[in-house]
């Protein structure tokens, strides 16, 4: 995914200290416990987890970075943090890494020389706890040939780009000189809106305000039949309203 200059990491903090070559910063932010702590109290994090006796977290600043950028952004973190972000980001596309099997994935992790017999004994017994929710996950990769494993996770990628609302919003230009337009009642989904309003929490700030104000007899900007809150995202996706509501 280097090469893809679209696509970008989000690097996470973590309580664990750093392994063989890893440097501050590059694989992971690492952090004290009481630092992490902090963190959680001011909100800081997207999503956090417990994984193996240490802590991991996403940090929001940092995903609101990437997304406003226009990058496509890949989080590499455990089934509770995937659950979790899946909440906040409805369209977000979760991949589950399974491995070929469970001798090989024992065999992976003491060839890697990182770890002490029980630490990895701990590791295997939590694989056999998360493995069993991968049935949540929409893809599944099986990492029995490294290549094979990334040309899938690539192909995963380039297919959701191909998504009529991913491409209707990285080409506009195309889609308005085709004339290209959703009849009015076709269902209107938060991809139509963050083409006008890219920051996922201002959208549901803009919306929130906006459908109180129809509720309370504002006048509609869009010919629309609909409930107040689904209005209100028309009037986004269709340009009559946008991040202006929030000031």
């Amino acid at each position: 995914m280097e090469l893809d200059g679209h696509v970008q990491p989000s690097i996470s903090h973590t309580t664990r200290a750093p392994r063989g070559q890893e440097v501050d910063g590059r694989e992971y932010f690492f952090i004290s416990p009481a630092q992490f702590e902090q963190m959680v109290k001011e909100g800081a994090f997207l999503e956090y987890a417990q994984v193996h006796g240490h802590y991991y977290g996403t940090s929001k600043a940092a995903i609101e970075k990437r997304i406003l950028s226009g990058k496509d952004v890949i989080l590499e973190i455990d089934y509770q943090g995937a659950l979790q972000i899946k909440k906040i980001f409805d369209n977000a596309i979760l991949i589950f890494i399974l491995p070929p099997s469970w001798p090989e994935l024992a065999q992976r992790l003491q060839r890697r020389g990182e770890d002490a017999p029980e630490v990895i004994a701990q590791r295997l017994n939590n694989a056999r706890i998360e493995v069993a929710q991968a049935q949540h996950f929409d893809f599944v990769i099986i990492n029995e040939v490294f290549e094979r494993a990334v040309f899938d996770l690539k192909a995963i990628v380039h297919a959701q780009r191909l998504k009529f609302a991913a491409q209707k919003r990285a080409r506009q230009d195309t889609f308005s000189s085709l004339q290209i337009e959703l009849p009015l009642m076709a269902r209107i989904t938060v991809e139509d809106c963050l083409v006008k309003i890219p920051n996922r929490f201002q959208l549901v700030l803009a919306a929130t305000y906006r459908a109180r104000m129809l509720h309370h007899g504002h006048t509609p900007r869009v010919p629309s039949n609909n409930k107040p809150a689904v209005t209100a995202l028309r009037e986004i996706a269709e340009g009559q309203v946008g991040a202006e509501m929030l000031k």
